[in-house]
């Protein structure tokens, strides 16, 4: 879909976790740059990453860690809302300006 050329207001990734190198494609500054070109003026991406609200263990630490430096390397903010399952939020540039 975003190699269509259409813009979207929100971009809800629904992909698998990033536990292999098939699914790790979607958690890329690759992947993030091209939401962002499809965005449309004042659109949002969003997608989940499992957690734990108790314990994160080093491993955990550092892949949610890395998801998050790659997103927050192509869009200005990035919000975490954290629980069990961590959602990930990253407003499109036009919307910081409104």
């Amino acid at each position: 879909y975003l190699r269509t050329g259409k813009s979207y207001d929100v971009i809800i990734s629904g992909c698998p976790e990033p536990s292999t190198a098939l699914s790790n494609r979607f958690f890329t500054r690759t992947f993030f740059k091209g939401c962002l070109a499809r965005l449309a003026p004042g659109g949002i991406l969003g997608f989940r990453l499992n957690s734990s609200e108790n314990f994160w263990s080093p491993a955990l630490s550092y892949r949610n860690a890395s998801v998050v430096a790659a997103l927050g390397a192509v869009f200005p903010h990035v919000l975490v809302l954290p629980g069990s399952v961590n959602v990930v939020l990253a407003p499109g540039l036009s919307l910081l300006l409104m």
